[in-house]
């Protein structure tokens, strides 16, 4: 009856659990976790033949509770192998086979342990132990063969255990760590021979080493808990302190094809698929962290791992918030990972693996085998929520993804076509889990998958102790398992050295840390107040923000511009053509202008039009507004006459400035305009006349220029700039020493802010101003060795004109003191061949017009190899930075973030445009000063270790491919890493109808060669596939690419033909074909991806050894990924003929992955 059975798993339970179960308090609240439940539903299944619900169990039932009508499902009948016999593989050892052969010999699916043994041991006695267990276990001596292209498993009848004792006594501490980390990861198994573990005993004084490592394919962590449990009493029975064992499971590891055929096939398999179509459903299965690194185009599986500790108080606080939520403390765990992933991608909605154990059947549960079945937890976080609130959702999640946990992680993967790339793990790219000594009794035990050593654990009998051992492998991005060790919790993170620094996931597991100290200090605070920075790195940030430095703040530019022509009257001043002038005569000239600007009216904050460009007038007209004290307004002339009448309309200067006084009827009929050229005559410039200073009023906050850039709505919006703005700039700065004397270019146009920097950095500093014409600027050969010819100290660029310059002849700058590039990404490779000239300082710099043209600047003195962004470096003098989240919060190095801009060069705001104004300039929550803002660039950045910031790009330029994140500036890095390539621009296009990346690039290489070479740099979905080739890519007078004036591209992919209507070549013909016949489908199109038509990879797998037993060539599995369609495979086919690779037969005994350098470049294998 009920009250029996009640009364059974109460007992169960507190066996299990070493605890007295209250039969009224929730389970999980008494230590119950998914692994103790499924065990406890497989021991009252055997005792009372009644199948307690796992759901019901982890949402918290106490014992009264407990549903008891569901009949246990009837034991499955064992089943024995014959030797040799072909048996088939389970889905979990498929998906092991199939990165063996992507990644031949990897140690990423090795499973090891390295302990001290306590206590003296008999080797022979322990041999002889190693020995039974693999006569015990067939797993053990199960050999993995191919035929005709499948994989199969047969059972050997005997195998000698691969156990090796060796005299480690000579060995010193270093020499013994290579020695044990050989023993992990230095040897591939056989597993054609039957080889899936190997120990080492190593004798030393102090206590013996033993290493003992298997493959996956035949062991996860929960068999490895049944093995050294096992060993140990086969150990003590060897030895006469212990029985003999009793005969091992009658079930076996090899009946689990069969099962989980049958489980696919029944009902039970429809409703699996149903939950996880509608778990899953609008959820993306890819994660990006932020990087160190690129992503390579093959996952490599090299790794490292940081360990680290929760102390015992954090962790009752996280247990007791665990038990106020009736749940396990893995969902609490796993809610701080989730809020952690959240914190340093952005992302709301993404995929956590969790390990499940697969051993859904009772008679599994102490077989050996790879049973581990990986498990989606879609993970939604929203910082509104509590932590509370939180963990509640995570439990939700889990508990019904458990509930579900059978489905085959590969079969999932399969039907829901989750993206297969060779740059990444299927599903998820982040784990969590964590770990217990429920196993066994086995005290300690979980610990010792830290890689921390000197942690104390039981095996059996056997006292021993962890040995540090750090493997350099990694299955995912970053994964994260806690064990429980006495009241506090043992953590390792394991990361790829791919994408990742040690010093990066050092702060990241520091983060999750104190993220779990304060959720569990707080859980009912809004996590939107927790802080996303520490203290500590908080008042890190603001040291690098300490950029106050005195300057003439209280000055204004006809101030410091007077006082040069006082100092130095005779001293040149303008260097323009066949144009020069001193001090003195520069300050007659406007001021002639500036008195009859006064006398038209023009005052404070009066708008000034300059009609004219890079032109001596330019300069004379800029000092004449600002000494009658009005605000200059630049207007390109060559801009369309529809945007200048916008602006025209919206900013309605008081008189226009032209060279010749034309007057501008298409433009602002009625508009007075004043001629700038009478003023420039010499006459005019040695007239005493004019030596009266005009000083119209202006102060340190009047309205310098209002300066026009492109708006979002396609309206444009004038950004209104001060005197102490620019000031700020170029007087007593950190980041330029601009002297007396100095040669300053003038080569920008006057509508764009660069100007600024070079016109007031030369005039507020006693420099000469060389100013040179459009028709120079626009010939970049020409453009350098003019620089060259004049002697140039400083040369302001806009960052694609500087690439052109350099890409030319970088030598036209090694006599010049000061690069200062902007504007764009710079080309690393430009930048490397400028700074082995050893003579400029190269300095990138950053800054919206918002800012006054600079925010912040790097030098850059050496531009290592494979540097993939010059970073944008520190806030310039008298300039606050702030990397912040959604929730304006400070956010710690290396974690993505929006750039917020303040200090002294922020701009008043947008001209006429209060709201707008509103939306971007916002109060500075971390100036002391009154009224302080702060300017939202929309740029997405990240502090690097020491306070220089990295830009990853524009926020609204970050793009979403098939689910994939894409960062559109990483694919011009690539790009431009060619030799061959002077310029890159991507951009995503959607004229064909979906989504696609276009490639602009001015160089020699033809489209196939480049595609050719970012196979080696990029994941193949990062590739575009369209490349379009231009003589130079298009540029606005700023010499700024001009993405308006770019071609259309074609329908089609670079170098392909439109589609399945054009004729297909005999071998596409004949692909084609075959890959309908591996897929057993009617017909598929020549660019069909595999993946998505019913493709798997065990399919992969067959089609490339068709491929081989066809042609004579083996066609490499991760090149397969890159392009899995009829068309590419031919076409790889063709390559590797042409390039005489072929395949020896007798090479391997199944399909292989080829280093990525040897099928990229198309050499033989």
């Amino acid at each position: 009856d009920a009250g029996r059975v009640r009364a059974v798993v109460a007992e169960l339970a507190a066996r299990r659990l070493g605890v007295t179960v209250d039969p009224a308090a929730p389970l999980v609240g008494q230590g119950l976790d998914s692994l103790a439940a499924v065990e406890l539903q497989a021991a009252v299944a055997g005792a009372t033949g009644v199948e307690l619900s796992l759901e019901e169990l982890l949402a918290g039932a106490s014992v009264d509770d407990l549903t008891l009508d569901a009949p246990a499902a009837p034991a499955a009948r064992p089943a024995s192998a014959a030797p040799w016999e072909r048996l088939p593989l389970s889905t979990n050892q498929q998906a092991m086979v199939f990165l063996e052969q992507q990644h031949p010999g990897t140690s990423a699916l090795h499973i090891s342990l390295a302990v001290r043994l306590l206590t003296e041991v008999r080797h022979d006695a322990l041999h002889r132990a190693f020995q039974q267990l693999v006569d015990r276990h067939p797993v053990l001596r199960t050999a993995l063969r191919w035929a005709d292209g499948e994989p199969y498993q047969s059972v050997l009848p005997a195998l000698d255990v691969d156990f090796t004792v060796e005299d480690a006594r000579p060995l010193d501490d270093a020499a013994l760590t290579a020695r044990l980390e050989r023993a992990a990861d230095g040897t591939p198994f056989a597993l054609d021979e039957g080889r899936v573990l190997r120990a080492l005993l190593l004798r030393r004084d102090g206590g013996d080493l033993l290493s003992l490592t298997l493959h996956h394919v035949a062991a996860d962590m929960w068999s490895m808990a049944l093995l050294t449990d096992e060993l140990a009493r086969l150990y003590a029975a060897e030895t006469g302190q212990g029985p003999a064992l009793p005969a091992p499971p009658e079930a076996a590891y090899l009946q689990l094809a069969d099962r989980q055929r049958e489980l696919l096939a029944s009902p039970r398999g429809e409703r699996l698929r149903e939950y996880w179509t509608t778990e899953l459903q609008g959820c993306d299965p890819v994660l990006e962290l932020p990087a160190d690194r690129p992503r390579p185009p093959v996952q490599s599986h090299r790794g490292d791992s940081v360990t680290f500790t929760l102390d015992a108080d954090v962790t009752r606080r996280l247990r007791r918030r665990a038990e106020a939520e009736d749940t396990t403390l893995f969902v609490t765990l796993l809610s701080v990972f989730q809020l952690l992933v959240h914190r340093y991608t952005g992302e709301k909605d993404f995929l956590v693996g969790v390990p499940g154990s697969g051993r859904h059947d009772a008679d599994l549960h102490r077989v050996i085998g790879y049973f581990v079945n990986p498990l989606l937890i879609r993970s939604r976080v929203g910082e509104e929520a509590t932590f509370e609130e939180h963990v509640r959702e995570t439990k939700r999640t889990v508990v019904g993804a458990l509930a579900h946990q059978e489905m085959p992680f590969p079969e999932l993967v399969r039907q829901l076509k989750l993206h297969r790339d060779a740059s990444r793990s299927p599903g998820y790219q982040v784990m969590f889990s964590l770990t217990n000594p429920h196993l066994l009794g086995q005290e300690g035990l979980g610990a010792l998958q830290t890689g921390r050593g000197g942690l104390r654990a039981r095996i059996g009998d056997l006292d021993v102790e962890s040995v540090g051992l750090n493997r350099p492998v990694s299955q995912v991005d970053l994964g994260m398992t806690l064990s429980e060790t006495g009241e506090g919790l043992e953590g390792v993170a394991g990361f790829s050295t791919d994408l990742f620094d040690r010093t990066t996931v050092e702060r990241l597991v520091g983060h999750f840390v104190r993220l779990a100290a304060e959720v569990a200090a707080d859980p009912a605070t809004p996590l939107r107040l927790l802080p996303h920075a520490s203290e500590a790195e908080q008042r890190e940030i603001a040291g690098w923000n300490e950029t106050a430095t005195a300057y003439p703040k209280d000055s204004t530019l006809t101030a410091l511009f007077a006082e040069h022509v006082r100092a130095t009257p005779d001293a040149p001043a303008l260097v323009y053509g066949g144009t020069r002038r001193t001090y003195r005569e520069l300050d007659r000239s406007s001021n002639a202008l500036a008195a009859r600007l006064r006398e038209l009216g023009v005052g404070p904050e009066t708008l000034v039009g300059l009609h004219v460009d890079r032109d001596p007038a330019v300069v004379v007209a800029m000092l004449a507004v600002v000494k009658a004290g009005g605000a200059y307004l630049p207007l390109d002339p060559s801009h369309p006459a529809r945007r200048l009448r916008q602006i025209l309309a919206e900013a309605r200067p008081a008189v226009v400035l032209t060279p010749s006084g034309e007057r501008l009827t298409e433009l602002a009929d009625g508009v007075p305009v004043v001629a700038v050229e009478p003023y420039l005559g010499p006459e005019v410039a040695a007239d005493p006349a004019h030596d009266a200073a005009v000083d119209g009023g202006a102060g340190p906050g009047s309205l310098l220029y209002v300066m026009y850039t492109s708006g979002s709505s396609g309206r444009p919006k004038g950004i209104c700039i001060t005197h102490r703005n620019v000031i700020r700039l170029v007087r007593n700065t950190n980041f330029i020493d601009i002297a007396p004397g100095d040669r300053m270019a003038q080569i920008s146009n006057a509508a764009w802010d660069a100007a600024t920097l070079e016109i007031w950095g030369a005039l507020l500093n006693g420099a000469v101003l060389h100013g040179f014409d459009l028709a120079t600027v626009l010939n970049p050969p020409v453009l350098g060795e003019a620089l060259r010819a004049g002697a140039i100290d400083t040369v302001v660029f806009a960052t694609p004109l500087f690439t052109e310059v350099a890409a030319h002849d970088p030598t036209v700058f090694e006599n010049a003191r000061e690069l200062v590039v902007g504007g764009d990404t710079m080309d690393p490779k430009r930048a490397r061949e400028v700074v082995e000239l050893g003579g400029p300082l190269l300095i990138n710099d950053f800054g919206p017009t918002e800012s006054t043209s600079i925010a912040a600047t790097f030098a850059v003195r050496e531009v290592p190899e494979g540097t993939w962004r010059v970073p944008i470096g520190r806030p310039i003098a008298n300039t606050r930075v702030y990397v912040l989240d959604a929730w304006l919060r400070p956010v710690p190095v290396g974690v993505p973030g929006q750039l917020f801009i303040g200090g002294d060069g922020l701009g008043r705001g947008y001209l006429g445009r209060p709201e707008l104004t509103a939306g971007a300039f916002l109060p500075d929550p971390f100036s002391g000063e009154p009224g302080a803002r702060m300017y939202a660039t929309g740029d997405q950045v990240r502090w690097l270790p020491g306070g220089m910031l990295d830009f990853l790009g524009r926020i609204d330029f970050q793009v979403k491919i098939r689910g994939y994140r894409i960062e559109l500036g990483d694919i011009d890095s690539a790009v431009l890493s060619h030799p061959g390539v002077r310029e890159s621009l991507t951009v995503v296009d959607d004229s064909a109808g979906h989504k696609r990346l276009v490639g602009y690039y001015a160089g020699t290489p033809d489209p196939r060669e480049l595609t050719a070479y970012l196979a080696d740099w990029l994941p193949r979905y990062m590739i575009p596939p369209v490349l379009l080739p231009l003589p130079e890519l298009p540029k606005n007078p700023n010499r700024k690419i001009d993405r308006a004036a770019l071609p259309r591209p074609p329908a089609a992919a670079s170098g392909t033909p439109a589609g399945d209507g054009q004729r297909l070549t005999a071998l596409e013909r004949e692909v084609v074909a075959l890959l309908a016949d591996v897929l057993g489908v009617p017909d598929v199109a020549v660019d069909d991806n595999f993946f998505d038509v019913g493709g798997h990879s065990l399919l992969a797998i067959r089609l490339t050894t068709r491929l081989r037993e066809r042609h004579g060539v083996q066609l490499d599995l991760n090149a397969f990924f890159d392009e899995p369609t009829a068309r590419g495979v031919a076409r790889r086919l063709t390559e590797l003929r042409e390039a005489g690779a072929v395949a020896e037969p007798e090479a391997v005994p199944g399909p292989v992955a080829l280093p990525r350098a040897r099928y990229a470049r198309g050499t033989a294998a």
